[in-house]
């Protein structure tokens, strides 16, 4: 929490909320939210906080492999 404060004022919101909260290009929410595949809901049933963890421990440690 250290890093990121404002992670428990996105933990009730959908995605979708969270992306008009500060967004209004529709077309910037779909390329941003182009990982919600792998989480299996779409923006408007996904959690923003699981999402946005996800996305950061993508970019930070990038994606992992299965090995065998």
């Amino acid at each position: 929490l250290k890093e990121h404060p404002w992670i428990p004022r996105i933990s009730g919101l959908t995605l979708s909320e969270l992306y008009k909260k500060f967004f209004k290009d529709e077309k910037l929410m779909a390329v941003i939210s182009q990982l919600w595949g792998y989480i299996g809901l779409p923006p408007s049933r996904t959690n923003a906080y699981t999402y946005i963890a996800m996305l950061i421990f993508y970019l930070n440690w990038g994606a992992a492999f299965p090995i065998g």
